[in-house]
Protein backbone atom coordinates (compact mmCIF):
# COMPACT_ATOMS: atom_id res chain seq x y z
CA UNK A 1 0.00 0.00 0.00
CA UNK A 2 1.31 3.21 -0.80
CA UNK A 3 2.92 5.41 1.61
CA UNK A 4 0.52 8.00 1.78
CA UNK A 5 -2.46 5.87 2.54
CA UNK A 6 -0.45 3.85 5.59
CA UNK A 7 0.10 6.87 7.08
CA UNK A 8 -3.85 8.29 6.82
CA UNK A 9 -4.85 5.25 7.62
CA UNK A 10 -2.61 5.52 11.25
CA UNK A 11 -3.25 8.66 12.27
CA UNK A 12 -6.89 7.80 11.04
CA UNK A 13 -6.86 4.73 13.78
CA UNK A 14 -5.35 7.25 16.64
CA UNK A 15 -7.86 9.68 15.90
CA UNK A 16 -10.53 7.08 16.11
CA UNK A 17 -9.10 5.54 19.59
CA UNK A 18 -9.52 8.73 20.89
CA UNK A 19 -12.95 9.76 19.60
CA UNK A 20 -14.69 6.26 20.22
CA UNK A 21 -17.30 6.61 23.24
CA UNK A 22 -16.17 3.62 26.17
CA UNK A 23 -19.32 1.25 25.70
CA UNK A 24 -19.48 -2.41 26.07
CA UNK A 25 -19.84 -3.61 22.75
CA UNK A 26 -19.46 0.07 20.03
CA UNK A 27 -15.68 0.88 21.74
CA UNK A 28 -12.60 1.27 19.86
CA UNK A 29 -11.85 -2.28 20.18
CA UNK A 30 -15.03 -3.16 17.80
CA UNK A 31 -14.20 -0.79 15.24
CA UNK A 32 -10.40 -1.73 15.60
CA UNK A 33 -11.77 -5.19 14.70
CA UNK A 34 -13.89 -4.57 11.96
CA UNK A 35 -10.56 -2.66 10.38
CA UNK A 36 -8.91 -5.91 10.74
CA UNK A 37 -11.55 -8.17 9.19
CA UNK A 38 -11.95 -5.31 6.37
CA UNK A 39 -8.02 -5.66 6.18
CA UNK A 40 -8.61 -9.42 5.54
CA UNK A 41 -11.33 -9.50 3.33
CA UNK A 42 -9.71 -6.90 1.10
CA UNK A 43 -6.84 -8.77 0.63
CA UNK A 44 -8.73 -11.79 -0.14
CA UNK A 45 -11.01 -10.29 -2.81
CA UNK A 46 -8.21 -8.97 -4.56
CA UNK A 47 -8.65 -5.61 -4.02
CA UNK A 48 -6.38 -2.23 -5.54
CA UNK A 49 -4.84 -0.55 -3.12
CA UNK A 50 -6.95 2.42 -3.35
CA UNK A 51 -10.13 0.36 -2.63
CA UNK A 52 -8.05 -1.14 0.41
CA UNK A 53 -7.50 2.20 1.54
CA UNK A 54 -11.39 3.17 1.66
CA UNK A 55 -12.53 0.30 2.63
CA UNK A 56 -10.08 -0.05 5.91
CA UNK A 57 -10.56 3.52 7.00
CA UNK A 58 -14.61 2.62 6.64
CA UNK A 59 -14.00 -0.02 8.60
CA UNK A 60 -12.70 2.20 11.33
CA UNK A 61 -14.59 4.74 10.68
CA UNK A 62 -18.37 2.76 10.62
CA UNK A 63 -19.73 3.66 13.99
CA UNK A 64 -17.98 6.89 14.74
CA UNK A 65 -21.62 8.15 15.03
CA UNK A 66 -21.89 7.11 18.31
CA UNK A 67 -19.34 9.97 19.49
CA UNK A 68 -23.17 12.07 19.08
CA UNK A 69 -25.27 9.63 20.73
CA UNK A 70 -27.08 6.18 20.08
CA UNK A 71 -29.84 7.73 17.46
CA UNK A 72 -28.58 7.30 13.59
CA UNK A 73 -25.33 6.18 14.20
CA UNK A 74 -24.73 5.41 10.19
CA UNK A 75 -26.48 8.86 8.85
CA UNK A 76 -24.02 10.81 11.77
CA UNK A 77 -21.04 8.30 11.14
CA UNK A 78 -21.36 9.70 7.65
CA UNK A 79 -21.47 13.77 8.22
CA UNK A 80 -18.79 12.84 10.59
CA UNK A 81 -16.32 11.27 8.04
CA UNK A 82 -17.37 13.82 5.62
CA UNK A 83 -16.46 16.57 7.48
CA UNK A 84 -13.07 14.86 9.58
CA UNK A 85 -11.08 12.70 7.00
CA UNK A 86 -10.33 16.08 4.43
CA UNK A 87 -8.97 17.81 7.53
CA UNK A 88 -6.77 15.00 8.35
CA UNK A 89 -5.23 14.01 4.93
CA UNK A 90 -7.90 12.52 3.06
CA UNK A 91 -8.78 13.49 -0.65
CA UNK A 92 -12.16 15.00 -0.22
CA UNK A 93 -13.55 12.88 -3.06
CA UNK A 94 -12.12 9.89 -0.87
CA UNK A 95 -13.85 11.26 2.49
CA UNK A 96 -17.10 11.46 0.19
CA UNK A 97 -17.06 7.36 -0.88
CA UNK A 98 -16.11 6.47 2.32
CA UNK A 99 -19.02 8.31 4.29
CA UNK A 100 -21.51 6.65 1.62
CA UNK A 101 -19.98 3.28 1.91
CA UNK A 102 -20.93 3.46 6.19
CA UNK A 103 -24.71 4.08 4.98
CA UNK A 104 -25.64 0.41 4.21
CA UNK A 105 -23.94 -0.78 7.49
CA UNK A 106 -27.30 -0.07 8.83
CA UNK A 107 -29.64 -2.79 9.51
CA UNK A 108 -31.35 -4.51 7.75
CA UNK A 109 -28.03 -4.20 5.59
CA UNK A 110 -28.11 -2.88 1.65
CA UNK A 111 -25.69 -2.93 0.20
CA UNK A 112 -25.22 -1.66 -3.40
CA UNK A 113 -21.66 -2.47 -4.69
CA UNK A 114 -18.68 -5.03 -3.30
CA UNK A 115 -16.89 -2.70 -1.19
CA UNK A 116 -20.28 -1.98 0.67
CA UNK A 117 -21.00 -5.59 1.25
CA UNK A 118 -17.48 -6.66 2.14
CA UNK A 119 -17.74 -3.85 4.67
CA UNK A 120 -21.21 -5.15 5.98
CA UNK A 121 -19.85 -8.50 6.26
CA UNK A 122 -16.57 -7.09 8.39
CA UNK A 123 -18.90 -5.43 10.83
CA UNK A 124 -20.70 -8.88 11.51
CA UNK A 125 -18.17 -10.82 10.97
CA UNK A 126 -17.82 -11.92 14.47
CA UNK A 127 -21.32 -13.84 13.92
CA UNK A 128 -19.37 -16.43 12.44
CA UNK A 129 -15.83 -16.55 14.81
CA UNK A 130 -15.10 -18.53 18.02
CA UNK A 131 -15.68 -14.58 20.00
CA UNK A 132 -18.96 -14.50 19.02
CA UNK A 133 -20.53 -14.75 22.46
CA UNK A 134 -17.93 -12.35 24.03
CA UNK A 135 -19.50 -9.74 21.72
CA UNK A 136 -22.67 -10.84 22.46
CA UNK A 137 -22.61 -10.31 26.00
CA UNK A 138 -21.01 -6.99 25.16
CA UNK A 139 -23.91 -5.89 23.06
CA UNK A 140 -26.38 -7.73 25.86
CA UNK A 141 -24.55 -5.26 28.27
CA UNK A 142 -25.03 -2.22 26.22
CA UNK A 143 -28.49 -2.66 25.16
CA UNK A 144 -29.31 -3.67 29.43
CA UNK A 145 -31.20 -6.69 27.94
CA UNK A 146 -31.79 -9.04 31.28
CA UNK A 147 -33.75 -11.79 30.08
CA UNK A 148 -31.93 -15.06 29.07
CA UNK A 149 -34.81 -16.39 26.92
CA UNK A 150 -35.22 -13.48 25.65
CA UNK A 151 -32.10 -12.52 24.50
CA UNK A 152 -30.80 -15.52 23.17
CA UNK A 153 -33.94 -16.17 21.25
CA UNK A 154 -33.31 -12.92 19.56
CA UNK A 155 -29.65 -13.42 18.71
CA UNK A 156 -30.58 -17.12 18.02
CA UNK A 157 -33.27 -15.43 15.36
CA UNK A 158 -30.79 -12.75 14.03
CA UNK A 159 -28.23 -15.47 12.90
CA UNK A 160 -30.94 -17.72 11.37
CA UNK A 161 -32.16 -14.30 9.11
CA UNK A 162 -28.73 -13.31 8.21
CA UNK A 163 -26.48 -13.79 5.12
CA UNK A 164 -22.97 -12.79 4.50
CA UNK A 165 -23.00 -10.55 1.34
CA UNK A 166 -19.30 -11.98 -0.43
CA UNK A 167 -18.77 -15.40 -1.47
CA UNK A 168 -15.36 -15.08 0.20
CA UNK A 169 -17.02 -14.13 3.78
CA UNK A 170 -19.63 -17.09 3.60
CA UNK A 171 -17.23 -19.34 2.94
CA UNK A 172 -14.73 -18.43 5.71
CA UNK A 173 -17.78 -18.10 8.16
CA UNK A 174 -20.55 -20.33 7.09
CA UNK A 175 -19.55 -23.24 9.89
CA UNK A 176 -18.54 -20.47 12.48
CA UNK A 177 -21.85 -19.44 12.56
CA UNK A 178 -23.73 -22.63 12.10
CA UNK A 179 -21.59 -24.00 15.24
CA UNK A 180 -22.93 -20.78 16.87
CA UNK A 181 -26.38 -20.95 16.36
CA UNK A 182 -26.17 -24.89 17.87
CA UNK A 183 -24.93 -23.07 21.14
CA UNK A 184 -27.18 -20.50 21.04
CA UNK A 185 -29.67 -23.44 20.54
CA UNK A 186 -28.47 -25.55 23.66
CA UNK A 187 -28.38 -22.89 25.76
CA UNK A 188 -31.65 -22.42 25.59
CA UNK A 189 -32.50 -25.75 25.79
CA UNK A 190 -30.50 -26.15 29.10
CA UNK A 191 -32.95 -23.12 29.82
CA UNK A 192 -36.31 -24.60 29.32
CA UNK A 193 -35.88 -28.27 29.80
CA UNK A 194 -34.11 -28.38 33.14
CA UNK A 195 -36.94 -26.17 34.65
CA UNK A 196 -39.19 -28.69 33.27
CA UNK A 197 -37.17 -31.50 34.47
CA UNK A 198 -37.49 -29.87 38.14
CA UNK A 199 -40.96 -29.68 38.28
CA UNK A 200 -41.38 -33.44 37.10
CA UNK A 201 -38.69 -34.80 39.92
CA UNK A 202 -40.66 -32.70 42.54
CA UNK A 203 -44.11 -33.64 41.51
CA UNK A 204 -42.64 -37.60 41.69
CA UNK A 205 -41.27 -36.47 45.54
CA UNK A 206 -45.02 -35.08 46.41
CA UNK A 207 -46.50 -38.26 45.05
CA UNK A 208 -44.42 -40.81 46.68
CA UNK A 209 -44.03 -39.19 50.04
CA UNK A 210 -45.80 -40.81 52.81
CA UNK A 211 -48.08 -37.57 53.90
CA UNK A 212 -49.76 -37.39 57.38
CA UNK A 213 -53.08 -39.58 56.90
CA UNK A 214 -56.00 -36.17 56.16
CA UNK A 215 -52.71 -34.23 55.09
CA UNK A 216 -54.00 -34.28 51.53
Amino acid sequence: MKQEYENNINFFRRVVEVLMPKLPYHNFMHADGVYESAKMYAELNGLSEHESYLLETAGLGHDLGYTLGRGDNEENTSRELFDLLPTIGYDLRDAIDIGKMVLPTKLPQRPTNLLEAILCDSDLDSLGREDFFLWGDRLRKEWKKEDNIEWYGKQLEFLEEHEYHTKVARDLRKEGKEKNMRKLKEKMDSMTIKPFEEEKELELIYETRAWPVGYR
